[in-house]
């Protein structure tokens, strides 16, 4: 439907003093610090779990050695969807309108289109408390995710309010993980998501010197250790989300088509339209590195 004189009646006169709502400052990226952003060359992008081997086995003397197998496991298929905006706007209207604001309009579909980016460059991490999937085909944050090889199974899913005692768990499960063949891995935390409710209750268990809420000259041994995100993307107000380096995490965004701005005109009706378009897909495939709560 395009814009037409009655949808703008009071910008094609004269007297107007100021015109509000729209030249308000986007809040910075915060997605593309909480996956791996990359552009993809495919259709559909696709990955695989793969394990090696487990620990030597005990060899008596004169037997035969124990042998193992390589394993493969599930693929994680992350395809990628289209997602496009346009605005039209006659021609009397362009022609009429005093104030120069149809001019912005590109500007204005860019903004939308990167809040769209946002959240979908979210949602392994909003929706990965029950639709968005891992590679072993459980959701993102779980407390039963299997180890390929050894089918045992871990937990990155917390059921508590951001408390000191919730990050020092943070730190022991980390110092815990082990691969899909039960070898223990070094990674560790390194980034902490909040949503705004939290912000001062995350300050203060990550920024004090000594432990927050206690009266004993107690060294807060988890200051400095988390790099602290304020985050107005994520959902719920005590829910907190956690990754390690963007070297360790498998949480994907990819650009199949970065976004794209268009314009054209119908020289029979005299409308002009802009339009802009995008094709991203993201998934999330080992889960190991990230971290959450959705609170208690």
């Amino acid at each position: 439907m395009p814009t037409l004189q009655g949808n703008i009646a009071e910008q094609l006169e004269p007297g107007v003093r100021e015109i509000v709502g729209y030249e308000y400052a986007s809040v910075p990226a915060m997605y593309s610090r909480l996956v791996r952003v990359s552009d993809s060359d495919k259709a559909a992008e696709h990955i695989l779990d793969f394990n090696y081997f487990g620990l030597p086995a005990l060899k008596a003397e004169g037997q035969p050695m124990a042998t193992d197998e390589v394993k493969e496991g599930r693929k994680k298929n992350i395809s990628h969807d289209v997602f496009a905006l346009a605005a039209e706007f006659s021609w009397e209207s362009l022609r009429d309108e005093q104030y120069g604001r149809l001019a912005g309009a590109a500007r204005e579909l860019g903004k939308s289109m990167r809040e769209l980016i946002e959240i979908r460059g979210h949602l392994p991490y909003t929706d990965g408390f029950a639709t968005e999937l891992a590679i072993d085909n459980l959701s993102v944050f779980n407390t039963a995710h299997i180890n390929l090889k050894t089918g045992t199974t871990y937990s990155n899913r917390a059921a508590t309010d951001l408390t000191l005692a919730a990050i020092q768990q943070i730190f022991t499960d980390f110092m815990n993980l082990t691969d899909g063949t039960g070898k223990h891995i070094a990674m560790v935390p390194e980034l902490i998501a909040v949503p705004p409710e939290s912000w001062v209750t995350a300050s203060q268990i990550l920024n004090t010197q000594l432990e927050p809420y206690t009266a004993n000259n107690t060294i807060n041994v988890v200051k400095g250790k988390l790099e602290l995100m304020v985050d107005p993307y994520l959902p719920d107000t005590d829910s907190f989300f956690v990754r390690s380096s963007m070297s360790n995490i498998n949480a994907h965004f990819f650009f199949r088509e970065r976004p794209m701005q268009d314009s054209w005109d119908d020289k029979k009706s005299r409308i002009s339209a802009i339009a802009i378009i995008v094709r991203v897909g993201h998934g999330v495939s080992d889960p190991r590195g990230l971290y959450a709560s959705p609170g208690a």
